[in-house]
């Protein structure tokens, strides 16, 4: 019996920004790192956690993290300590002009140094947003704890702005949760078309479509996260499988050679994944290149897939 070709699941990735409370329209944004650098007003943080980065310009408020024995135990927190405007942003490297210091301590007459090489700190700084943004941070938010509510928040944005991609895909993704895949797949095409060439929109149309009946979408959008990113293994993945599944009626040589060639550049950009190896040997047995999928079935189980003695068994017969 053939082996069905599994499609990968859907990657629902969520910004890791840390956010607080948003008055109006304003969201509140953090960064913690260490500080790298310090001489006269400029001071330097790198960024440890979180994908936020303030834009040059951003005032906000640093803070260094305290430990202090206090009533028999010990207690922690923040401490501000600085007015900041970031004046550059260099990779994980966050630049400051120190305003002002929020904190004045002094010992022994001695005023105390807070911005200490490789102190603990936190920049926190609030952008002002579109309503519509507004709402789908709210969203973003909670939709790990409350999905239901924050589907309502990304219903207000996309009510505010038809064309907001990011309420648009994350509805579609927890329409897919709840099973819903055909609503799913308009939705993230909604967003995959306000969104020109962002190829997580454009893989998530491709495997929606193809769950929905319609291959010829699915090839489509998958051709097209290929051209939107071409470091992306799961988009040529992707085309070459759509390219199959549309064509295996009346494959001819050269559309083989394309499928092969897309499933040969997805194992190149990601030579960990075994998935890939796998799904290599089933093309090229049925293709006719029984010794290059065992090679692939090896390789597969080499790299720790999970059916690898089973994948054996199937291809080096």
């Amino acid at each position: 019996m053939k082996r069905l070709i599994l499609l990968p699941v859907f990657l629902m990735i969520f910004p890791l920004m840390m956010l607080a409370n948003m008055p109006g329209d304003s969201v509140e944004y953090e960064v913690t790192g260490k500080i790298t650098y310090k001489s006269g007003t400029v001071v330097k943080m790198q960024n440890t956690s979180g994908d936020a980065m303030p834009v040059i310009g951003q005032e906000g408020v640093l803070s260094k993290s305290f430990e202090t024995e206090l009533f028999g135990g010990t207690a922690t927190g923040w401490m501000s300590i600085g007015s900041m405007k970031v004046t550059a942003v260099a990779g994980d490297i966050i630049t400051f002009s120190l305003l002002k210091e929020l904190s004045v301590v002094t010992e022994n007459g001695v005023k105390k140094n807070h911005f200490v090489i490789d102190k603990e700190v936190k920049f926190e700084w609030k952008e002002l947003v579109s309503p519509e943004e507004a709402a789908y941070q709210k969203g973003q938010d909670i939709v790990n704890t409350d999905m239901e509510q924050a589907l309502g928040y990304y219903r207000q944005a996309i009510a505010l702005n038809p064309s907001h991609a990011k309420s648009l895909n994350m509805i579609g993704m927890i329409l897919t949760e709840k099973e819903q895949g055909d609503s799913a797949y308009l939705y993230f095409k909604k967003a995959a078309d306000a969104d020109l060439g962002n190829a997580q929109y454009e893989k998530n149309v491709a495997i929606s479509a193809f769950n929905a009946g319609n291959t010829a979408d699915a090839y489509e959008y998958a051709a097209r996260a290929v051209a939107s990113d071409s470091k992306d293994g799961e988009a040529y993945y992707l085309r070459g499988l759509m390219n199959y599944l549309l064509n295996k009626a009346q494959l001819d040589e050269v559309i083989k050679q394309k499928i092969l060639s897309d499933l040969d550049k997805a194992i190149e950009l990601s030579p960990e994944e075994s998935f890939y190896c796998s799904e290599r040997a089933f093309l090229r047995k049925e293709f006719g290149n029984l010794a290059g999928a065992c090679e692939d079935a090896k390789k597969a189980k080499l790299l720790g897939a999970e059916n690898g003695d089973e994948l054996i068994q199937t291809y080096c017969q």
